[in-house]
């Protein structure tokens, strides 16, 4: 919740009053810049694993049945994200808050001396409590520590996670109360041949989340290769990311405000794949270039934007059939971030408990699992890989010392 405030305030602060205020509206263009330059001194001094989107360190450090993160990684991740964020970078606020619980549990496990099964299942804990304290979605921390964090799971692990993700959700309500993300009334299946545009949509960005994934590596294999000093990448980063915010600046940020309006019809449906396409150019652009930041808020508004686009189309058409082209959007979110996380019944889980909606289940189930199999179909490897990750990790390292 600490982090949450801090990453909405920087955003209050030095991006919305500029959206605001015409006169000032103009220091959009380097606001980003000047936080990529900011964070690449505190990468490069702190941690270079904080460079990204950091899950994939939690992964290995799994994965390698080694002690792997520290402190260290803990604080220049939420200090980095929070500035990358907050000066108008396009990332999001999950990747960070799920690194930083397990950055916890890391500290724990190091301070008590705990047997090494014993540290990695807190750092399961950690980040399921992260999710569930930030979405008020502990079902959906709870499935991401099963199918992203472990691939073999022991009843007494998953109890002790099943423990921190509720502990942690029911912590925030008791602060906070309960307030889902998106204020959506229920929406209904109309007609049965909407089966089949929801296996379209499936489809559609099954293909289009892994367009995300190889745009996301192939922009951050370009910087990496740039021969010019490495506090410069994240500078002409930022200034792309600054224009391109200046003229449209709902890519800005996480995007999370963006989705409420969206769902609100207000902004022109023929206008949302506009939006999509450009958040992922940004997004691209803000972590591939060296900024710090999570992939999951971008990708909410990628999958809804294009959700919506396509529930718009269909209800322009087929009004007879498609009469709550909102229900679209919802759907697309799910499915985007299945196809790039690989993980359908953590996105639906998670889509459940931001919008309060149980309605959809079977569009949402059938979405999200055939974008997670398309996207597996044509890159085996999901955003979150460590393989992929760290190759460019040790690319980064190295032009650094060069």
């Amino acid at each position: 919740m600490f982090y949450a405030h801090i990453v909405d305030s920087f955003l209050d602060i030095f991006i919305n009053s500029f959206i605001n205020n015409r006169r000032r509206s103009y220091l959009i263009l380097i606001l980003p810049a000047i936080g990529g330059f900011i964070t690449s001194i505190i990468i490069y001094t702190g941690s270079k694993a904080a460079k990204g989107h950091g899950i994939p360190a939690i992964l290995e450090t799994i994965e390698s049945n080694k002690y792997g993160l520290s402190s260290r990684d803990l604080l220049v991740e939420g200090l980095a994200s929070a500035i990358t964020i907050g000066s108008g970078g396009s990332a999001g606020r999950i990747g960070p808050v799920v690194e930083i619980g397990a950055g916890l549990g890391d500290i724990a496990g190091r301070k008590l001396n705990m047997p090494l099964g014993t540290y990695q299942t807190l750092l399961g804990c950690g980040a399921a409590a992260g999710i569930a304290a930030i979405f008020n979605a502990p079902l959906g921390g709870i499935m991401f520590a099963v199918e992203v964090l472990y691939t073999n799971l022991e009843i007494k692990r998953l109890s002790l996670i099943v423990i921190s993700a509720i502990s942690a959700d029911a912590i925030v309500r008791n602060i906070s109360g309960y307030n889902p993300i998106f204020d959506l009334p229920p929406f209904q299946l109309n007609h049965p041949l909407e089966y089949i545009f929801y296996i379209i949509l499936g489809i559609l960005l099954g293909i289009f989340s892994n367009l995300f994934i190889k745009g996301l590596y192939m922009v951050t294999n370009l910087f990496n290769n740039l021969k010019i000093n490495y506090h410069l990448k994240p500078i002409i980063g930022g200034l792309f990311v600054g224009l391109t915010g200046f003229f449209i600046p709902r890519v800005l940020g996480t995007g999370i405000p963006v989705i409420s309006k969206a769902f609100t019809k207000s902004y022109l449906f023929n206008t949302l794949i506009i939006l999509a396409i450009l958040k992922i150019v940004a997004t691209c652009l803000t972590l591939g270039s060296g900024g710090s930041g999570g992939i999951f808020a971008p990708g909410l508004l990628v999958g809804a934007s294009t959700g919506l686009f396509c529930g718009g189309f269909l209800n322009t058409y087929l009004p007879g059939i498609v009469t709550s082209p909102e229900s679209y959007g919802i759907v697309g979110m799910a499915a985007f971030i299945s196809g790039i996380i690989r993980a359908p019944l953590t996105a639906v889980l998670i889509i459940f408990e931001l919008t309060g909606n149980y309605s959809l289940i079977l569009p949402l189930l059938l979405g999200a699992v055939l974008a997670s199999n398309i996207s597996k179909h044509i890159c085996p490897e999901s955003i979150y890989s460590p393989k992929l990750f760290y190759r460019e990790i040790s690319n980064y390292q190295n032009k650094v010392k060069s």
